[in-house]
């Protein structure tokens, strides 16, 4: 596959929204481990 085809645009598009998901993954894990340190109880 030759990048040199894909339009500037594009692959930024694609960069952003790859940095995006992995920020939601890495918060993802984030909070599950901090539930798991500190449950969360309903007074």
């Amino acid at each position: 596959m030759n990048f040199e085809l894909i339009p500037e645009g594009l692959r930024i598009m694609a960069y952003g929204m790859g940095t995006t998901f992995t920020i939601l993954i890495l918060f993802y894990f984030m909070i599950k481990g901090l539930l798991k340190f500190f449950p969360y109880t309903e007074e």
